[in-house]
């Protein structure tokens, strides 16, 4: 029984992908920047703008894009992101720059087709063990953040192309074992610190 749950979940997983893929191909996606205008017409939503909408939460509305492959939520007030972003299953881009993210929520890691992750400029700590759930990510970028642990899940990102950790404090220590997860990604980095955040 648990094998046959396991093959219906696979089955449904690799449906949902090629869904995604079908309903975007071949399309110029038309950028939303209004969350009114963009409900008239949700099935045809591929690309939304919120960025400096003075944001605190992020709208129920959202939800109801199920192409939504761009989601840009920059220089907002947002402090989380809630547990059914991860219902956006068609999502490739999720950018949430200049917020109040303290770390990185639990939704975002069943993404599973994300393929560009930007939380840079918020309050970000952890890097945590769930970020090996995104197996398709090609670029993740946490500049300007006070990151104090790398789980070594990075290791397990083989399609990432870019890292960018810019202004994040890290001893030599830390960027050498950086470095040693992703030896064949770009990773942007400033000049070692003599810090310690014990």
């Amino acid at each position: 029984m648990k094998l046959f749950m396991i093959s219906i979940l696979l089955v449904l997983s690799f449906s949902s992908l090629s869904q995604c893929e079908e309903s975007s191909r071949g399309l110029k996606f038309k950028k939303y920047t209004s969350l009114e205008q963009a409900m008239l017409e949700p099935d045809s939503v591929f690309y939304l703008d919120l960025s400096k909408a003075k944001l605190k939460q992020l709208p129920n509305d959202v939800y109801a894009f199920k192409n939504l492959t761009v989601l840009i939520l920059d220089r907002n007030r947002l402090v989380e992101i809630p547990e059914n972003i991860g219902n956006l299953r068609c999502l490739k881009v999720l950018s949430v720059e200049r917020n109040k993210l303290e770390h990185i929520d639990n939704g975002i890691f069943r993404l599973k087709n994300l393929e560009h992750l930007n939380l840079s400029k918020n309050e970000i700590r952890v890097i945590p063990s769930q970020i090996g759930r995104l197996s398709n990510l090609i670029s993740l970028e946490l500049w300007s953040n006070i990151i104090e642990e790398y789980a070594p899940e990075l290791a397990t990102l083989a399609k990432l192309e870019k890292l960018d950790l810019l202004n994040n404090q890290m001893t030599i220590p830390e960027q050498e074992m950086v470095k040693i997860f992703l030896p064949n990604t770009e990773i942007i980095l400033s000049p070692p610190c003599n810090c310690s955040f014990d």
